[in-house]
């Protein structure tokens, strides 16, 4: 079956929400996260905490990344998803199809 390709559109969008929710849930998560961190450097004193500190920015940094991914894959499977049942429906009507 090389060259065909079959979308359903129900495993798609639910593929979209999926990613979605777990962006939302991952941004969520290190909000807090970086909340509870910036307060325990507050009090954190010495050379050890400057350096925990350089490999936790690093570490966000890279976090937020993974993040903004799952954002950007879940827009972009959203509109795939919009373009498959646009050409289904243009298709279905073009053959006069149920709801065509």
């Amino acid at each position: 079956m090389s060259g065909e390709l079959r979308v359903d559109p129900a495993v798609l969008a639910g593929t979209c929400s999926s990613l979605s929710a777990a962006a939302e849930h991952l941004l969520k998560q290190l909000q807090t996260l970086d909340s509870q961190v910036e307060g325990m450097l507050a009090s954190w004193r010495g050379q050890s905490g400057g350096t925990y500190k350089e490999a936790y920015v690093m570490w966000s940094a890279g976090a937020d990344e993974v993040e903004k991914g799952l954002a950007i894959m879940a827009d972009l499977l959203g509109h795939a998803g919009q373009e498959f049942a646009a050409q289904d429906d243009a298709a279905r009507a073009q053959l006069g199809g149920p709801h065509g």
